[in-house]
């Protein structure tokens, strides 16, 4: 209890400390141009789950809930206490879009899922709340609000990389990997929204060129990357291959795979596909008790296999967390094999977690770099104490059975 108490203080002192201190919010943005400005306080929940372009300026009292994914773009001021809410007390993610040259009037506040067109100037005290609606409490304003660009392809400076994989399968230490080469340019888990983007493709509340539209807004206005090579690794970019290969016409893709067994070690005891994370009750028959408990966005965000068209609602209900981690390892690889079978071959190569210290080489050649020598590293590891194979009962490999599948490795 008393330790509990203490990691509150903590997470609230260090929140009172950084809305002050500007430069260590800063440094907590992987994402983020040159010329930025952020005055403070300036009170920021999760810095690493904005995007900031160049020229951006952020002044006094601004509070931004980026829970849900906040992309602010070059050129964009946010004048004194302007509110940009992408997550809501009703646990509502969705995330906001700022575009660039654009300017928001003192003590506006932008709700969750608005996206604001470039070029826009929001006066003073303006609400708004979706992308259709909004009500003032000034003077009109351009009805421009919302983004009016088409869908064209892009080019960013150099080449660009996205790695795929399930989560719990070294995203974040091929990231790593490759980010020690002197061209290189990677970020991993970076853009907390496409987990909304995701389900919403996977769920059929979007159409696809509608999804396309977003993922381009989002990235059209943000200059960032400077270095000629950039990689993104994500475990949200399973679901929106297609969309992104339109997008980027030249981008390549590096398909990470981890053994199931492996997998459902590390995602199981860490919480993944329990039942509190869809609202079910306590399942009495399940193997163990999560050890970690997932962050809010991250468990509004996880699949739920009966919402795919993949499996009945009582089916999945049913299902302890165990086994919908194995389906979820099949069912998420399954999505990465099919849209990359619509590639051209040479856009995307498969590296199993197990290789991707003797395969370094391989995929700097691949990326198209000269290769030099870099050295893998553990990183994300649990601070609790993992399943092995050995732990699991006769009925957890009977199960586990109905869902390997060989993806070629």
């Amino acid at each position: 209890m008393i330790s509990k108490i203490k990691r509150k203080l903590n997470r609230t002192y260090k929140k009172w400390k950084y809305s002050r201190n500007p430069s260590l919010q800063l440094q907590e943005i992987p994402i983020k141009g040159n010329a930025i400005a952020i005055e403070a306080p300036c009170k920021i929940n999760n810095p690493s789950a904005i995007q900031l372009g160049s020229n951006v300026q952020i002044e006094a009292s601004c509070k931004l809930s980026s829970d849900g994914g906040i992309c602010i773009q070059d050129n964009v001021t946010l004048e004194n206490g302007v509110q940009l809410l992408s997550n809501s007390s009703l646990k509502s993610y969705q995330p906001i879009i700022i575009g660039a040259n654009s300017r928001i009037g003192a003590n506006s506040i932008i709700h969750p899922g608005v996206n604001i067109a470039k070029g826009s100037k929001i006066p003073s005290k303006t609400i708004i709340k979706s992308n259709t609606e909004n009500s003032t409490n000034s003077a009109e304003f351009d009805k421009q609000t919302t983004s009016t660009s088409f869908y064209t392809n892009m080019n960013l400076p150099g080449n660009l990389v996205f790695v795929l994989s399930t989560g719990r399968s070294g995203s974040k230490a091929i990231a790593s990997l490759l980010n020690q080469h002197s061209e290189v340019h990677a970020i991993h888990d970076s853009y907390l929204q496409f987990g909304r983007y995701a389900i919403d493709k996977l769920y059929g509340r979007v159409e696809s060129n509608e999804l396309r539209q977003t993922l381009h807004d989002t990235y059209d206005g943000l200059s960032y990357i400077n270095k000629p090579n950039h990689v993104q690794s994500d475990q949200k970019l399973g679901a929106l291959i297609s969309e992104l290969a339109q997008i980027f016409p030249n981008a390549k893709f590096v398909w990470l795979i981890r053994n199931l067994e492996d997998f459902v070690n590390s995602a199981y005891p860490r919480g993944w596909f329990n039942n509190s994370e869809f609202g079910y009750p306590t399942n009495s028959v399940e193997f163990q008790r999560p050890k970690h408990k997932p962050a809010k966005y991250y468990a509004a965000c996880r699949i739920n296999g009966s919402k795919t068209g993949e499996v009945s609602e009582e089916a999945w209900k049913s299902m302890t967390a165990f086994e919908r981690n194995c389906w979820y390892w099949r069912f998420w690889n399954k999505l990465i094999q099919k849209q990359l079978r619509e590639l051209e071959s040479d856009r995307f190569i498969t590296v199993h977690l197990k290789e991707l210290s003797s395969k370094s080489k391989y995929i700097q050649e691949f990326i198209g770099l000269t290769p030099e020598e870099l050295e893998v590293k553990k990183y994300n590891q649990a601070f609790y104490k993992k399943l092995t194979t050995e732990d699991w009962s006769k009925e957890m490999k009977e199960i586990a059975k109905k869902y390997i599948t060989d993806f070629g490795i």
